[in-house]
């Protein structure tokens, strides 16, 4: 995977749709037997906050039916909080909600995500219509917004 991820930090922060379809050519075989391994790759770009590349591999994944499951989702997620773009987090909750994933892993990183009190609280309470069960990370992250 680590492969992978150097082969796409050498891309630049926007690369075309294709140009990580490219260099991701390797991985997507083995993403499609163990998707765990995409996590992994994403999570590697988030933490250098390459917001851009991993909502492209996440289009590249759909495009060629790799699993896009609540992990994948969760690690862009704290991709886009690490960026300061909480409205994209936001949208990455809302696809999440579609796709009928309601994990509260997902609830809590938009949460903690939120950047102001008003909309963190707002999300909190929103979990409960979702049938999301909260916990103490819940609480945790609803009060990182204080």
């Amino acid at each position: 995977w680590r492969m992978g991820a150097g082969r796409l930090r050498k891309l630049g922060h926007t690369p075309t749709l294709q140009q990580v379809q490219g260099a991701l050519k390797r991985d997507l075989q083995e993403w499609l037997v163990d998707s765990r391994k995409a996590t992994w790759t994403i999570t590697g770009l988030a933490k250098s906050q390459h917001v851009s590349m991993v909502l492209a591999i996440l289009k590249v994944m759909r495009r060629v039916r790799v699993e896009v499951n609540v992990f994948h989702i969760t690690a862009a997620m704290n991709c886009a909080r690490a960026g300061g773009r909480w409205q994209l987090t936001q949208q990455l909750l809302q696809r999440c909600l579609l796709q009928g994933h309601t994990a509260t892993a997902t609830w809590n990183c938009a949460v903690a995500a939120a950047g102001a009190w008003p909309r963190a609280e707002l999300l909190f309470a929103g979990c409960s219509r979702w049938s999301t069960e909260l916990d103490t990370v819940s609480l945790g992250s609803l009060l990182s917004a204080l």
